[in-house]
């Protein structure tokens, strides 16, 4: 096998369809031409966890981070939100419920107060009618005063009128 220079002329062969020369294909073997690689793992980059051939990856890789970020903070806001108007209508129907039971409890509390009013007048009432049930037997077990036994007086005969006529 044959290496050939660089400044070796390239080998003439037949014609192309085109009116060229054609030249003879060969393969290159290794260490004949200078190799540049695009595009690979870069040992600055991966320090730095980029890579700066390929920054419209990484953008598009941030962007949809921050795409996936947004969702869940909008989902997030939207949730809290929605917790915020439950809470906040279960706030009001506390209040309602307050309200009413300290309305309930000014009420009753009237008609305890009217109630204990009634009860006093009742025993007020009753003390009076113990009071007189009480002097009612007493009565009953005095005895009773002799009775006045009133005399007659006699009858006078009066004296029958005289006729005068």
């Amino acid at each position: 096998m044959t290496v050939r220079r660089r400044d070796d002329p390239a080998p003439r062969g037949p014609m192309d369809r085109f009116g060229g020369e054609r030249q003879k294909r060969r393969f290159v073997h290794d260490g004949e031409v200078p190799v540049v690689v695009l595009g690979g793992p870069n040992p600055a980059a991966a320090a730095n966890g980029t890579n700066p051939t390929n920054r419209l990856a990484v953008a598009e890789a941030a962007l949809d981070s921050e795409r996936v970020a947004r969702r869940r903070a909008e989902r997030a806001l939207s949730d809290a939100q929605t917790l915020a108007h439950d809470l906040e209508t279960k706030i009001g129907h506390a209040n309602l419920a307050r309200d009413e039971a300290l309305e309930q409890v000014r009420q009753l509390r009237s008609e305890i107060q009217r109630l204990e009013e009634l009860l006093e007048s009742e025993r007020m009432g009753r003390a009076e009618a113990e009071q007189a049930l009480q002097a009612a037997r007493e009565r009953r077990r005095k005895p009773a005063p002799a009775p006045v036994i009133q005399r007659r007086k006699p009858r006078v005969k009066e004296p029958k009128p005289v006729k005068w006529w």
